[in-house]
């Protein structure tokens, strides 16, 4: 939603501690995009925001006690499962998805282009080093 200048359409947030983006984060803490909580979501909240719809990513439940919930409240839900993407530029290629939703599928389209061309320039340039360090990366989840 930020590479798609966005943002004042974003009025509430789950798991405010795991985004990175310092203007979400800078939104926050102006009290413009409100904490919803984590795997208890606050639903009055969520209510009192009014929300047009709700983005989820189903990744706690299977997304069905959540959908099921949100519909008991009359709240419409949006599946996106961008995090699931293994490959980078699949995983960017969801700034497309969100875009319907705003009518903003041509700054998309155009934004997806930018970021293919860069990483498949950075790709190719990958291809030339010798020395490729081990890297694992990844937050802690249930004690893993």
């Amino acid at each position: 939603m930020s590479r798609l200048d966005l943002l004042q359409f974003l009025t509430g947030i789950s798991n405010p501690e795991l985004v990175y983006n310092p203007q979400v984060q800078q939104l926050l803490k102006k009290g413009e995009i409100v904490s919803l909580g984590g795997m208890e979501l606050n639903y009055e909240k969520m209510l009192m925001l009014h929300p047009d719809f709700v983005f989820t990513s189903g990744d706690w439940d299977g997304g069905d006690r959540l959908k099921m919930k949100l519909e008991s409240l009359q709240i419409k839900s949006v599946l996106n499962l961008d995090y699931m993407e293994q490959d980078p530029l699949a995983r960017a290629e969801w700034l497309k998805f969100v875009a319907v939703f705003f009518d903003r599928e041509y700054e998309a389209d155009s934004i997806f282009k930018s970021i293919e061309a860069s990483y498949l320039s950075l790709e190719d340039r990958m291809t030339k080093v010798v020395h490729r360090p081990t890297v694992i990366c990844n937050m802690p989840f249930k004690e893993i």
